[in-house]
């Protein structure tokens, strides 16, 4: 397979392993749905303890909470609305 179908192709990746293994296209995206997933759940995370930590500088009610469990809650709930 030349670069010209790769470069062509809205799935390279998937597209060159299906070389090997007729039905790697599929695993391929579900690895890839995996991998998005997984760091979608790292940014909300992480932005919303940034988030928790400026409103506690800041003296903010709500977002500077934390739930009974240490979890910025407020700040998780927004974060992952305004993504």
């Amino acid at each position: 397979m030349g670069s010209a179908i790769l470069a062509s192709s809205p799935a390279p990746i998937a597209t060159a392993s299906g070389l090997i293994f007729k039905e790697s296209g599929k695993i391929v995206a579900v690895i890839g749905i995996i991998a998005m997933m997984s760091a979608l759940n790292a940014y909300i995370v992480g932005t919303s303890r940034v988030t928790q930590n400026i409103a506690s500088q800041f003296d903010l009610p709500l977002l500077k909470e934390l739930s009974n469990t240490g979890t910025p809650a407020v700040a998780v709930i927004l974060t992952t609305a305004l993504g």
